[in-house]
């Protein structure tokens, strides 16, 4: 793992300029924010996001963002993480899987967690979780001091003004109530056919 290949970058995920923000996407349907809960691809979804469950952490009139929770796409030890960010793994053990969180700003990294960690760079998320983007949060997962549960993500899914709008109303998606326990399994092979099970449920 290269040093140049990883960064901590939590600001650049919370306060991202969201595509097209600023300006006002025509014939959009209207505004119902979705934070919080569980985007989940249909099955005839197309390759990048086929299968996907999405924990939507932003839904505003002006975009949307969220992170991909059922797609591990590495496995590594703490240690080496922290040595690539350039960070100290002094007394830090054990290995972390490494999601993919989407296709934006692949670069950046943030762990999403239960709120029983809060360190100086951690922000409050939907749903009782939070984000933390600062390695320290590692450092503390690796020395047993972290949060009881949390899942490592790289990238972003993100949407421009109307546009999350438009692919709910053409049914690329359905919305369900997110679930903690499908959002921590250690094993997601079956995270996105029990929440495409869960559509219908009353939110």
């Amino acid at each position: 793992m290269r040093r140049a290949g990883l960064s901590f970058v939590i600001v650049a995920v919370l306060t991202v300029v969201l595509p097209g923000e600023g300006g006002r996407a025509a014939e959009a349907p209207a505004h119902r924010s979705i934070a919080g809960q569980f985007l989940v691809a249909v099955p005839e979804m197309p390759d990048r996001f086929r299968a996907t469950v999405i924990f939507m952490v932003k839904h505003t009139e002006k975009g949307a963002l969220g992170f991909v929770i059922n797609r591990v796409n590495g496995h590594r030890p703490i240690a080496e993480i922290l040595a690539a960010l350039g960070s100290t793994s002094e007394g830090v053990k054990g290995n972390i899987d490494i999601h993919w969180g989407g296709p934006v700003e692949r670069n950046i990294a943030v762990v999403l967690h239960t709120r029983d960690y809060k360190g100086k760079d951690t922000r409050d998320a939907p749903g009782g979780l939070a984000l933390t983007g600062d390695p320290s949060v590692l450092q503390a997962i690796g020395r047993g001091k972290g949060p009881k549960q949390a899942i490592f993500l790289r990238g972003y899914a993100g949407w421009g003004p109307g546009q999350l709008e438009r692919e709910l109303a053409a049914k690329a998606w359905v919305v369900v109530p997110a679930d903690r326990k499908l959002m921590f399994l250690r094993n997601h092979s079956e995270t996105w056919k029990r929440a495409y099970a869960m559509r219908g449920t009353d939110l």
